[in-house]
């Protein structure tokens, strides 16, 4: 018996408060097979699928908002075995358990609406670049702006190999040199290979070369290139139809980044340097300046304090802060790293900035089994 829940599920992904599902378990070999669903936080409901000539199939009632969890039971010459997936909130085929406690579920996701996309994305092939590691579009190789205390690699075939000190932290960042003016010229082989979106990974100035400790939301990092660069990328893509979706980090910055400064190396003063700059109610310091709340005790990430209105207002408080500036400038989509860890008041102001761009996309980056909990008032978002 095999169920596999990218195919024998009716309607696929998300679906609408008042949906009915219809299952199929395919094979022969069972006397029977039971569907188990239960709302979370509630008892497991069961129903018997019906026996086909090749499988055995049913359906659900409608069921109402919130997140569902489901798996089967077989019975038959083997006993009685649970179908369900290898962990709990993956998808995809089935396989068998002997003993219902260890037994994953699938799960089943119920919204109360489904959202509205833009034309050009409900469809769309995206590809993601990280951009350090795609292609150096300078013609002589050489890279920009390098780095102090980082090192290049010699040649593109060489390994990636990260430098760490005795505590396990990066001490030297690598980099291979790839940059905005590479991707411009590789647009038309990514095009011609079916992708109509590009989505890179963070951009903006940073120490690393992932640029998830962010320096300096408003420039391009050197090593990528200018801002003239990025213009002639956004420009290049919509001359082609393609959509453009940037990486926005919210969550946390870098600790060697304008906002902390906690290295001194930029002209403004950061939270780690004096209690009084005017970013440290971005910050929680448990001891000033070295003891500090960070993304998932990474330390070269300092978190950034979920109720601060300040930061709230300089990322997502109008045309002119972080998002308002570069989606002006033609960027077609956000990519909100963590978003499951921002404050859902923050989620909604970026919503509502957003939504005065017409086919903007907001897309959050969301890795455990449960979804981000929204309020339920009639401006519900999803």
């Amino acid at each position: 018996m095999e169920y596999d829940s990218f195919l024998d599920r009716q309607p696929g992904g998300a679906v609408t408060a008042g949906t009915a599902l219809h299952f199929t378990v395919r094979g022969t070999d069972a006397d029977s097979v039971m569907l188990m669903l239960r709302q979370d936080g509630q008892a497991a409901l069961s129903t018997n699928l019906a026996h086909t000539a090749d499988a055995f199939e049913g359906a659900t009632p409608p069921l109402s908002s919130g997140l569902w969890f489901y798996r089967f039971v077989v019975v038959g010459p083997r006993g009685t075995q649970i179908l369900a997936p290898t962990r709990t909130g993956l998808g995809g085929v089935s396989v068998a358990y002997q003993e219902q406690a260890a037994a994953a579920w699938y799960q089943l996701t119920v919204v109360a609406r489904q959202e509205t996309v833009p034309a050009w994305y409900e469809n769309a092939r995206i590809y993601h670049i990280f951009v350090d590691r795609f292609n150096n579009g300078n013609a002589d190789g050489h890279v920009n702006a390098p780095k102090s205390n980082t090192f290049l690699y010699g040649q593109l075939t060489d390994d990636p190999y990260y430098v760490k000190d005795g505590a396990g932290e990066v001490v030297r960042w690598d980099f291979y040199g790839g940059n905005l003016q590479g991707i411009s010229q590789q647009l038309d082989l990514i095009q011609q290979r079916g992708f109509t979106a590009l989505y890179l990974s963070p951009i903006f100035e940073a120490a690393s070369n992932h640029r998830y400790d962010t320096g300096d939301y408003f420039k391009i990092d050197p090593v990528l290139g200018t801002l003239a660069d990025f213009k002639a990328l956004v420009q290049a893509v919509h001359a082609r139809g393609m959509h453009l979706i940037l990486d926005g980090v919210f969550n946390h910055v870098g600790r060697d980044s304008r906002y902390f400064n906690a290295l001194g190396h930029y002209p403004t003063v950061g939270a780690a340097q004096d209690a009084a700059s005017p970013y440290a109610d971005w910050f929680t310091f448990k001891h000033f300046p070295d003891d500090y709340s960070s993304w998932w005790g990474v330390m070269d990430l300092p978190a950034i304090n979920k109720q601060s209105q300040s930061f709230h207002q300089f990322i997502a408080g109008g045309p002119d802060s972080v998002l308002g500036y570069w989606t002006g400038l033609g960027v077609d989509g956000w990519r909100l790293d963590v978003a499951d860890e921002l404050d859902l008041d923050f989620l909604r102001q970026i919503r509502q900035l957003l939504d005065r761009y017409p086919d903007r996309v907001v897309i959050g980056e969301v890795w455990e089994t449960r979804p981000i909990r929204w309020h339920t008032g009639p401006d519900a978002r999803t």
